[in-house]
């Protein structure tokens, strides 16, 4: 990991963008160590920019990649990239027909998309309609938790939580978790905890 780690607190106020951008970053970049091995040539990571693609390459080294590809799905760059029409100017389209042929060939291919936003999510939602080639996967999408954001909601019954962890109540004293694991009816954990000192 880039940095110590933070106590597993709720805090008084939102999170800086860079303390996401480096939490996006460090659970794609251990994603990618869990799996390069085994799909690392079939495996493409999306983030939510050029900028934050270009800073996980930088961070991680390209050799650290394995095969792997990273893309920046769009967004207030400088340069034009694969999915933006003009410099800073996403296009949905160009995204969703990237997810659609990821593997190029039988089998396709894994799409681990980091922190989508919004727009990018619904491109996701008609990527994933009626394709049974390719995976797509999404980290720190933010997809529970909320209330009333019916795009969110839908994707969430759309894809099936490998891996979750979240704070709950109002000072983070409970925990909701929920992980697959092999021969077990996975639940959701609900669960009290002693908040940590800061």
């Amino acid at each position: 990991l880039e940095t110590n780690l933070d106590p597993l607190v709720l805090p008084d106020v939102e999170p800086d963008k860079a303390i996401v951008d480096q939490a996006d970053r460090e659970l794609a970049r251990i994603f990618l160590a869990m799996f390069k091995k085994s799909v690392g040539s079939k495996l493409r990571f999306f983030f939510r920019t050029e900028r934050l693609a270009a800073a996980a390459g930088e961070v991680w080294g390209r050799d650290a990649l394995g095969g792997a590809r990273l893309s920046g799905i769009g967004g207030k760059s400088k340069e034009s990239s694969s999915f933006s029409g003009k410099a800073g100017s996403p296009t949905d389209g160009a995204f969703e027909q990237s997810l659609r042929s990821l593997g190029g060939g039988p089998g396709g291919g894994f799409a681990v998309v980091v922190g989508p936003r919004a727009k990018q999510l619904k491109a996701v939602a008609r990527a994933a309609e009626g394709d049974d080639k390719n995976c797509i996967i999404l980290l720190n999408a933010r997809l529970r938790g909320r209330q009333g954001d019916g795009l969110r909601e839908n994707l969430a019954n759309l894809f099936v939580p490998a891996f979750h962890l979240r704070l709950a109540g109002c000072a983070g004293e409970g925990l909701v978790y929920r992980a697959l694991e092999e021969g077990s009816d996975n639940p959701w954990l609900l669960a009290r905890r002693d908040l940590p000192s800061t």
